[in-house]
């Protein structure tokens, strides 16, 4: 049985490159065609690659908790 169906997407949500068919058996669907679109997608969404460390957002959220009355 095919794990084809209407609507399942079978190009990359990053990139629009065609997927690989995926392994026969149990499991999630291919929703990146490669883990370097996978890591894009992730920074894009505002991953930890944003720019700041993960320090520099604590610091930053605790003092947004802290203006606020």
């Amino acid at each position: 049985m095919a794990r084809y169906a209407i609507g399942v997407p079978v190009t990359c949500a990053q990139c629009g490159a065609r997927l690989p068919r995926p392994l026969p058996g149990p499991g999630r669907l291919p929703v990146y065609c490669t883990p370097a679109c996978r890591q894009k997608a992730y920074r894009a969404r505002g991953g930890r690659a944003s720019g700041t460390t993960g320090g520099q957002r604590a610091r930053h959220a605790k003092r947004s908790a802290e203006d606020t009355p």
